[in-house]
């Protein structure tokens, strides 16, 4: 048979450990080890390791013997039922100063709702925030733009200032919770049974249902308009960055304000252009005869056309750097970075003539260098 621990050491206690001390740290392992939260294979074994502990150090005269004899001690005595399971542990707790057994289990059988214990507050709650996903062109999220928008916007109703009712008449005692804003509801486990207070799903913890409505709002305490709104977008804004504009979210409650509206920007990729971070990149078709030639050639960039010369040493797949010319972040520019991507223009028969004169008269070793090199 395997050795035993020591009971202060289960509980993580010294043996010099108070009564208050004893009942926290029991409280303390049975949230963690008990198997409807805490789904290890090991957890049963444990929390019947912690209870049988909590049991003897529980017990003064349990304790006494355990102090001077250790295990040996407890041999013959009359051991409680909660060494076996947990059968034991509704009336351990129920002994436990202001303590609600909703405490512990209240969010394994009321999905966290537990330990509802008054009627809700009628304090004016500000609305849910809402969201909607405007597209963008590139180059607007580059150098910024205006955002005209139709949007909702909610107002606390004129007539009942709010209540969704207009006078005290209009509203009676919650016939469910007798005016409580709260139930009582009893589960039944292999713990026993566990009394739990959860708010009433008739006047949603308010204590009073409304007899007749508001006739403008009907009871919904808001009323709704369509407004045009005009949202600023800085440069630079990138993908899925949000933006916040106040007070057209969803409706208040009991008065209070509108939530707020969250723009999420979809920036649609370019054609050419590609950002990364405050820079942009471009594969820029140039033409061999103006790399020939040294000519200038025009560079399309977000902020306009800039004329760029060409030179005669410049390669297929060169970067060159046109600065200032990326993303604007208010702390640093970025620049635009082109790489040049040499094509051969379409030539008519007759410039093709001209164009093969021109270069037979000049040796191009190219092709004799790399086989020579290989």
């Amino acid at each position: 048979m395997a050795k035993k621990r020591d009971y202060y050491e289960i509980l993580g206690i010294s043996k010099n450990a108070t009564a208050k001390e004893i009942k926290t740290a029991f409280r303390n392992l049975a949230k963690k080890y008990h198997p409807d939260i805490n789904k290890s294979h090991d957890a049963e074994e444990k929390m019947k390791e912690v209870n049988e502990a909590y049991e003897v150090l529980s017990d003064d005269n349990k304790r006494r013997t355990y102090d001077q004899f250790g295990h040996s001690g407890m041999e013959g005595m009359d051991q409680h039922a909660g060494y076996g399971g947990f059968g034991s542990f509704k009336d351990i707790f129920s002994g436990f100063d202001g303590f609600n057994m909703g405490d512990i289990f209240g969010d394994i059988f009321s999905g966290g709702n537990s330990g509802y214990s008054s009627r809700r507050s009628t304090t004016p709650m500000k609305g849910n925030v809402k969201s909607k996903v405007i597209s963008i062109d590139f180059l607007e999220s580059v150098v910024g733009t205006t955002l005209n928008l139709t949007v909702d916007q909610y107002h606390n109703c004129d007539l009942c200032n709010g209540k969704g009712y207009e006078h005290e008449e209009d509203i009676e005692q919650c016939k469910t919770c007798s005016g409580l804003g709260y139930q009582n509801v009893t589960t039944r486990t292999f713990l026993g049974s566990i009394r739990q207070q959860k708010i009433c799903s008739t006047c949603n913890g308010d204590g009073v249902t409304i007899k007749k409505k508001c006739e403008k709002c009907k009871g919904s305490q808001t009323t709704k308009t369509t407004s045009d709104i005009k949202v600023g977008i800085p440069a630079g804004v990138e993908n899925g960055q949000e933006l916040l504009v106040a007070g057209y979210g969803g409706p208040g409650r009991n008065g209070g304000p509108s939530g707020d509206l969250v723009i999420i920007i979809k920036v649609n990729p370019h054609k050419y252009y590609v950002r990364q971070g405050q820079n942009i990149y471009l594969d820029f078709p140039v033409s061999i005869a103006d790399i020939i030639q040294e000519n200038n050639v025009q560079v399309p960039t977000p902020y306009g056309i800039k004329n760029i010369k060409m030179k005669s040493t410049y390669k297929n797949d060169q970067m060159l750097t046109i600065k200032d010319a990326g993303v604007d972040l208010k702390t640093e520019k970025g620049n635009l970075y082109i790489t040049l991507k040499l094509v051969i223009p379409n030539y008519n028969k007759k410039e093709l003539k001209d164009v093969r004169k021109v270069i037979s008269s000049k040796e191009d070793t190219i092709n004799s260098d790399f086989i020579k090199n290989f």
